[in-house]
């Protein structure tokens, strides 16, 4: 493409001593921009937060898992809360079979009820000393009498149907798994407290 003489004359090129110095003094390595380590940097304490969050979430979730919840949604504890009893509806037998004429079996009401939603990771057992119990079920989308004893994994929604409490009377219900949890329903002066007792 270039003649020999072109080619020898561009060989020939040399820079001045004075801009090979410059050249060769400077820093072979590019200092890196300041903006990406600031980004790298917000990244990582940006995942650092979210796993802290996540962390303090599932401890919440699991630092308490036999918990027992009230019907208008808070936890129940140690400290009593005033409760008032509701009019439950609830069958009083199960059907043997839903599909015999796919009707609704009738509901019968129970007054003087405490709802509650109780949390279980294991197969608990919920008893109850005085009163009976409403176990919703599910599949038949309704609460269903157990009388004084029932069965529940995971998450269940009950009613407590309580007995007639004279003043400063209380009655117990227990839930058992790995530990277990009481709630005391007293009687003070007929208004109705809940709360969870002490483990013994």
């Amino acid at each position: 493409m270039f003649d020999a003489k072109t080619k020898e004359a561009y060989h020939k090129i040399r820079p001045s001593d004075s801009l090979r110095e410059r050249v060769l003094a400077v820093d072979t390595a590019p200092a890196r921009a300041k903006v990406l380590t600031f980004r790298r940097m917000g990244n990582l304490a940006a995942c650092f937060v979210a796993v802290v969050m996540i962390a303090m979430l599932a401890a919440g979730l699991t630092s308490d898992p036999y918990r027992v919840v009230l019907g208008d949604g808070t936890s129940l504890g140690n400290e009593a809360r005033t409760v008032t009893p509701d009019t439950a509806y609830y069958i009083g037998s199960v059907p043997f079979s839903l599909s015999e004429e796919r009707m609704r079996p009738e509901l019968t009401a129970a007054e003087n009820c405490l709802h509650l939603e109780l949390h279980s990771p294991e197969i608990a057992t919920v008893t109850v000393e005085a009163g009976n119990i409403l176990l919703y079920d599910g599949e038949l989308g309704e609460y269903v009498d157990c009388g004084n004893l029932t069965y529940f994994e995971g998450e269940c929604k009950l009613w407590w149907c309580l007995p007639t409490l004279a003043d400063g009377e209380c009655c117990i219900l227990t839930v058992c798994a790995d530990t277990c949890t009481r709630v005391a329903v007293r009687c003070d002066g007929g208004a109705y407290t809940a709360s969870l007792l002490p483990e013994d």
